[in-house]
């Protein structure tokens, strides 16, 4: 009897020992639980933290770019103002006077506002007609394309347009150099475009001016309802 019950005794302290050891065993799981549980939760708020920055980055690049945007449409449809005012001064200056030819030499005065950047205004007239041209374009009646607004010799968008004898469309000032280079060789006026000879009597192309009127005028009012109109390929 006393050596069951020492048997007893022994079995008790090692099952004591074994719950022990299981209790150590499961407080050190809940303990690497809770360890790695506050791991993540601090990952976690590092991640929430970095995407929240991410977003106040982005945020801002958006509300950057959509100010530049803003800021671009202002000063596109400023210039463009400024170009119709030119245009429309042309206009009204030769009302009336569309049928009557003049000479090629004489001086009508220039329609281009001094203050202007040559290059950033026929940048932007190449994007004004590029668009309007493609904005026409479902319409089987209308054929032209941008380079119907560009004269032909310097390739650059008219400023006075005026048709000559040759029934061509030409700037103005470019046409006068052209003839002044013939006259200085002693060579008879011909046409620039097929040497055939040349009436020096000249009108303004009142049609061509309207229509540049028109397409400035549309792109001023569409460029603050759809920036996309600001995305024009560049010069010709």
């Amino acid at each position: 009897e006393r050596f069951r019950m020492e048997e007893e005794d022994r079995s008790s302290q090692s099952r004591e020992i074994v719950l022990r050891e299981q209790r150590q065993l499961e407080d050190q799981l809940l303990f690497g639980d809770r360890m790695r549980m506050e791991e993540e939760d601090a990952s976690s708020l590092d991640q929430a933290g970095v995407f929240r920055e991410q977003l106040r980055i982005e945020a801002q690049a958006v509300s950057e770019e959509q100010l530049r945007i803003q800021q671009h449409i202002v000063a596109q449809r400023d210039l463009a103002q400024q170009i119709l005012d030119d245009y429309s001064a042309l206009r009204s200056s030769r009302t009336g006077s569309g049928g009557i030819s003049f000479s090629i030499f004489t001086d009508v005065g220039d329609s281009q506002n001094a203050a202007l950047n040559p290059e950033e205004q026929n940048d932007l007239l190449c994007n004004i007609f590029t668009a309007y041209t493609r904005m026409r374009r479902n319409d089987p009646n209308y054929d032209r394309s941008e380079r119907d607004f560009m004269d032909p010799i310097s390739q650059e968008f008219f400023r006075t347009p005026i048709i000559a004898s040759d029934r061509r469309t030409y700037e103005l000032s470019t046409l006068q150099d052209w003839c002044n280079t013939q006259s200085q060789r002693g060579l008879p006026f011909s046409s620039p475009m097929d040497r055939q000879r040349l009436n020096l009597q000249v009108a303004h192309d009142m049609g061509l001016i309207d229509e540049m009127i028109t397409a400035i005028t549309w792109y001023r009012d569409e460029v603050a309802q759809n920036p996309d109109v600001l995305r024009g390929p560049g010069r010709v």
